[in-house]
């Protein structure tokens, strides 16, 4: 049998990899040039958000005490062809989470990666089990200037995603005097981020606005919009208004912060002895003439949430893993899936009859963060002319 326990290690803002070769994920953008939203738009960008419906266990409603809050996207409409609804089963474990994720409908779907992810950091009340769950993620898409400023302002809050001039326009707060240019920042106050808690796999951010006076002083400071997280925003208030600029009176501007989320711990993990076979011939410890690139699945990764998955497999004699195949995942099957590729280009030494039923545990895990406590803070700055 062999036991090989993977460990994927992330660490945010990058993946750091526990392994040999470190290669990092791809970074996936918000950019979807095959969307087809709803015939009823004209052919363009839109912008799409989802909400969960028809929220069941066993065919009773159940309700959510945090609903999922996917990250909203651009996409591009194309008249006639419609967006797609995107169901889910999963189970409600006594914790009131959501485990056993799996996509009833398979294929590709615009704007929905964060859907699953979003999913897993949901909460429902705590209490009894649940298990035959299922929901409907329904798409809303709209032209952005109709989409509500905040989900468009969400939207401009993270690394990754592409802002339209249009999007750009639209959070910019009528008659304001602070951009073109923008004016000179003499000194950028931060949160102490390290005393601000997270919410656990939900980024948070924290817009403020504010006037700028004839010294440069901020004045008339405001919470404009954020995701709850109030120390946060209490911070954000508090760092605006120990920030300078040039002299130079200016209304109407604004400016976010934003911590990344807290880690959402993986389910306990079973052994891999309850899932050998009795005809299993693996040996107990076998080496990898080519081992396992280890990568993390991008949106779990940007959402801090856990997993692992067991594998199955042969081995052929020349080394060569077939047969890959997963025996279980938590949260949800993307785990599953991401080991199955890291095994499946993975080779074991040569040997003279190959081997068969093969199980490895894969666990991917959040490593400690890429800034020590009290080291200077990282920021996303976003492009000019945003804030």
């Amino acid at each position: 049998m062999t036991r090989l326990f993977r460990s994927v290690l992330a660490t945010l803002p990058a993946v750091t990899l526990t392994a040999a070769a470190q290669v990092p994920p791809p970074i996936i953008e918000f950019q979807f040039p095959h969307a087809a939203p709803s015939s009823s738009i004209g052919a363009g960008q839109v912008f799409i958000s989802w909400t969960a419906q028809d929220v069941r266990c066993a065919g009773v409603p159940v309700v959510f005490t945090r609903p999922p809050a996917a990250m909203p996207a651009l996409g591009w409409s194309t008249p006639g062809n419609g967006m797609k609804p995107v169901s889910y089963s999963f189970t409600i474990d006594q914790t009131g989470r959501p485990l056993d994720i799996k996509r009833i409908a398979k294929g590709y779907v615009v704007a929905s990666e964060d859907l699953t992810p979003a999913l897993a950091v949901s909460q429902f009340a705590p209490g009894a089990a649940h298990a035959e769950c299922t929901l409907t993620f329904v798409p809303a898409p709209q032209p952005v200037a109709a989409a509500p400023v905040t989900s468009v302002m969400a939207y401009t809050m993270f690394p990754g995603q592409r802002p339209t001039a249009e999007m750009w326009a639209r959070v910019k707060p009528a008659g304001s005097t602070c951009y073109d240019p923008a004016p000179q920042v003499r000194n950028r106050a931060f949160p102490n981020f390290d005393a601000i808690p997270k919410q656990p796999g939900r980024p948070s951010w924290s817009m403020i606005g504010f006037d700028i006076d004839d010294a440069g002083k901020p004045l008339h400071l405001k919470p404009v919009a954020g995701n709850g997280n109030a120390a946060l925003a209490a911070a954000s208030m508090a760092a605006i208004g120990d920030s300078r600029f040039a002299p130079g009176a200016r209304v109407g501007c604004q400016y976010p912060y934003r911590v990344g989320a807290g880690t959402m711990p993986a389910p306990p993990m079973p052994e891999e002895a309850g899932f050998r076979t009795a005809g299993a011939t693996c040996p107990a410890k076998a080496e990898w003439a080519v081992g396992p690139v280890l990568t993390y699945p991008e949106m779990f990764r940007r959402r801090a949430v856990e997993g692992w998955a067991v594998i199955g497999y042969d081995v052929a004699p020349w080394g060569q893993t077939g047969n890959v195949h997963v025996l279980a995942a938590q949260p949800a099957e993307e785990f599953g899936a991401q080991a199955v590729q890291l095994l499946a280009i993975a080779k074991r030494v040569p040997s003279a009859t190959g081997y068969t039923g093969c199980v490895d545990r894969v666990k991917f895990r959040m490593g400690p963060t890429a800034r020590a406590p009290g080291a200077p803070p990282v920021m996303f700055d976003p492009p000019q002319p945003a804030y």
